[in-house]
């Protein structure tokens, strides 16, 4: 490996996205253009050269002391590192410039001086309250002495604070910045309220802090959705700037006050979330939100430092402030509706995931879990781990009756719209046409890469063109197409990679009668509809169609542990697709395993072989070595949901499930008599009667089942009281795989 350059620090902006939250906190890498991997000394242990990070996955581990993670946990340990390293002379300096009083502070919101690099980092945490980022407080890229916070490559904003979050806390004080954030919580935790008002106390379980959570927000125009679950019952004062409205000088046009239209959207989003705030208000600096006479940007540690260097001195400004909240303005409420309408459109942020015990507890809370939405839920994501894998791809029908919780699933894989694209309604893979700026709009081209979903596959089988579109699909399984249209265009794809879902009734089955459709394995959620599962949905259901009706809203409330639970399986999905290839190499099968495996896929190959529509007798079995090829990826990509390293039993019981789902039909279900009978067999007018079919269709099927070698025909031996019957019985060879693979019995 070639040893790092002296004074060697690649620059951020020249390396792959992956690579950039390593570099922007200190670690210098060596890289080279198109290489799989950089590497440089370990920021944890400082072995030389023995840190590697993939380019394309983001995901690193340490050659000496063996710790691995991804971009978060490389996070979590700069921070840890620089917090113990960090020490209270550290911090007064930047006391001074910040304006604010105590160390402790700084501490308890999560700055700390880099173990790295010696700049100021300042926590943010997510709403499950892991930290998922690191602020650089650096010099800002057009002005060298203005020092700003900056987010690490490749994360999203997250909130200051929650540190200190303590749910049984009834108030919620929501500041613009983690500065603010932090002026306002010092100062709250040695106040209190008595008869005359505001007044210092030493006692913080006397404090205002005492009932209230101090939070900020990176910015006025930072405030996902996914955020106002930590506001749920609360009552919530927002403290944002006193900012004054921009003219534009070159059209003239004047924007709002960023500060006040920032608050107005934060509470658009608290206003139609399912479970509300119990009062939301804002300190009004003055009319529209702003006061003229102040600097456009004052803000709330402007006010208390303009009050004096102490609590006692700052502490007539808390009561100033205070006095200036009023509950928000009723225009805000009135866009309550036309911001729930819009809300269905807004992109659920995505909860960092990395364990299937973690995202499967939290769909447990939500929904009436069984055995068959495990199985099923596991496949889809193994699914969409398998895109990016060289090789035979992955594809599933995910088959049970209306309401049985599929949809709900698929629809919460396609939270992820990075990796994912939901499709119910497909014309074709090809549109012949490209935009103005000559992007390809084909549906091919926009998922490639990704995973299409389609959660009612049942209006797939009305499409006309149906075998078109499934004869364009099996090319792009097999990674590459070319099409001509008639308007002269054509195109040409090469290693192409998709991944392909879809959740129907038993109807989808006939996809495979297309003779097309033989890429998909099959797991089915539930046989029928249990009389005790469909109680407990319908109770749930009524019940919120009560709760709707009561509040006198037509719209469509979600639970707010069902919306988590989507936002989960987001971040899942984002975990599993970008740690997938390092993943999977860590995945191994002993030979037992593979063996089973190998049987599997050949005793599917059988069971679902079926006469071609123009020759009721012609033999058509496919050869096994795509099916093996597809359970062996199925195998290891469950391993890696379920956070394996191995193909164990537990991965096998659903590798077999779908083996047995993907098998099922005529075939299976004489398969299934004559092996019950043993080497006797049946004659085929028994079969008829016990698979519910016409004696001339079940003599075709059992002579099919002869060609390729699943069954053979002979006559009673003398002796027996089946002597001179005609008789059917599976080969040696089948009864032999029958029993090898566990097959269900009659």
């Amino acid at each position: 490996m070639p040893p790092l350059p002296k004074g060697f620090k690649a620059r951020v902006k020249d390396l792959p996205p992956k690579l950039k939250g390593f570099a922007f906190h200190g670690v210098d890498l060596v890289y080279q253009d198109g290489a799989e991997q950089a590497h440089g000394d370990c920021p944890m242990c400082g072995s030389d050269g023995r840190f590697y990070v993939s380019a394309e996955t983001g995901m690193w581990d340490c050659k000496s002391c063996h710790k691995r993670g991804n971009l978060y946990t490389f996070l979590r340990h700069v921070y840890e590192m620089s917090a113990q390293s960090t020490t209270t002379p550290d911090y007064g300096e930047l006391l001074k410039t910040r304006r604010l009083l105590s160390a402790n502070t700084l501490s308890a919101w999560g700055v700390v001086k880099s173990a790295l690099t010696g700049d100021w980092l300042v926590a943010g945490y997510g709403v499950d309250g892991k930290l998922n980022q690191l602020y650089k407080y650096a010099p800002a890229p057009d002005n060298r002495d203005k020092l700003i916070l900056h987010v690490t490559p490749g994360t999203n904003h997250q909130i200051h604070g929650l540190e200190q979050w303590d749910p049984k806390k009834q108030h919620v004080h929501i500041c613009e910045g983690p500065w603010d954030g932090m002026a306002w919580w010092e100062v709250l935790r040695e106040t209190k309220l008595s008869d005359s008002g505001l007044t210092h106390t030493e006692n913080e379980a006397a404090s205002l802090l005492a009932n209230t959570n101090v939070i900020a927000v990176p910015g006025c125009n930072v405030f996902p959705p996914a955020w106002s679950e930590l506001c749920a019952g609360k009552t919530v004062t927002f403290l944002y700037d006193s900012d004054h409205p921009r003219v534009n000088k070159e059209t003239g046009i004047t924007s709002p006050a960023a500060g006040w239209d920032g608050t107005r959207k934060a509470c658009l989003n608290l206003l139609v979330a399912e479970q509300q705030p119990q009062i939301i208000q804002t300190v009004v600096w003055g009319e529209g939100g702003y006061d003229p006479k102040l600097p456009t940007g004052y803000d709330v540690r402007d006010a208390l430092t303009a009050a004096g260097p102490t609590v006692a001195q700052r502490i007539p400004a808390v009561q100033r402030l205070m006095e200036k909240v009023q509950p928000i303005p009723a225009d805000w409420i009135g866009q309550r509706t036309e911001a729930a309408k819009a809300s269905g459109g807004v992109e659920l942020e995505l909860l960092e995931c990395e364990t299937w015990k973690d995202l499967r507890t939290s769909w447990i809370k939500t929904m009436k879990w069984h055995e068959g939405l495990d199985s099923s839920f596991l496949v889809m994501l193994a699914c969409v781990t398998s895109t990016m894998v060289p090789d035979s791809q992955l594809w599933c029908k995910i088959i049970g009756p209306p309401s049985s919780g599929k949809t709900t699933l698929i629809e919460a894989i396609g939270v992820n719209k990075k990796y994912t694209l939901s499709r119910s309604t497909i014309r074709g893979f090809h549109s012949g046409y490209k935009a103005e700026d000559g992007e390809d709009v084909s549906l091919a081209a926009q998922v490639c890469g990704r995973t299409l979903l389609t959660k009612d596959g049942d209006t797939l089988l009305q499409a006309p063109n149906l075998g078109q579109i499934l004869a364009e699909a099996r090319d792009i399984y097999d990674g590459a197409f070319r099409t001509h249209y008639r308007n002269g265009k054509q195109t040409f794809n090469e290693n192409v990679r998709m991944t392909w879902i879809i959740c129907g009734t038993e109807s989808i089955r006939e996809i495979d009668a297309s003779e097309l459709g033989e890429r998909f394995l099959d797991c089915v959620v539930m046989d029928g509809i249990a009389d005790d599962f469909e109680d407990e949905v319908l109770w749930k259901v009524i019940n919120r169609a009560d709760r709707n009706i009561s509040m006198g809203s037509i719209e469509s409330l979600t639970d707010p542990d069902r919306v988590k639970a989507m936002q989960l399986t987001g971040g899942y999905v984002r975990y599993l697709r970008e740690n997938a290839i390092d993943l999977l190499a860590q995945v191994v099968a002993d030979e037992d395993t593979l063996r089973q495996i190998m049987k599997l896929g050949k005793f599917v190959a059988f069971m679902r072989a079926r006469p071609r529509t123009d020759d009721a007798e012609s033999a058509t079995r496919e050869f096994g070595a795509r099916l093996v090829e597809q359970h062996l990826r199925l195998a290891k990509c469950l391993a890696v949901v379920l956070n394996k390293h191995t193909v164990d039993a537990e991965v096998m019981r659903v590798v077999k499930k779908v083996s047995m789902d993907t098998s099922r039909g005529l075939v299976l279900d004489i398969s299934k008599h004559l092996f019950k009978h043993g080497t006797d067999g049946c004659s085929h007018k028994y079969l008829a009667k016990v698979i519910n079919q016409k004696d001339v269709r079940t003599e075709s099927l059992l002579r099919f089942m002869r060609a390729i070698g699943a069954v053979e025909f002979y006559m009673g031996k003398q002796g027996t009281n089946m002597h001179g019957q005609p008789r059917w019985r599976l080969t040696t060879r089948l009864m032999n795989l029958y029993r090898a693979v566990g097959a269900p019995l009659v």
